[in-house]
């Protein structure tokens, strides 16, 4: 039997009752509940972006074979650039803070 993901062949695999079994059933639990919030703000997204109408249609297009992955890399590298330089920011701000309530 082939599992989606390793939370659910522990869950699978672990004896009835057990607690390593509960452990994994919160685990697989919390991991599909991160899942579903990715899948709605992908969701989201491609509504602001595409309207509502022509998002669902944009998300679930496949590109033919042989048609590249990304049309502007570019734009994507860029974009990859920003996100990053702002998690960056965020983090050190963060340990700023914490550094600082510590003192």
């Amino acid at each position: 039997m082939q599992f989606p993901c390793l939370e659910c062949l522990q869950y699978h695999s672990a004896a009835e009752g057990s607690t390593r079994k509960l452990k994994a059933g919160e685990e697989l639990v919390n991991t599909m509940a991160y899942r579903m919030h990715l899948d709605n703000s992908v969701e989201l997204i491609g509504n602001l972006l595409f309207g509502s109408e022509a998002g669902p249609s944009k998300l679930n297009a496949i590109r033919p074979a042989g048609q590249v992955l990304v049309d502007d890399w570019d734009c994507l590298k860029s974009m990859v650039r920003l996100r990053n330089a702002e998690f960056v920011q965020v983090f050190y701000s963060h340990t700023l803070v914490q550094s600082l309530e510590a003192a």
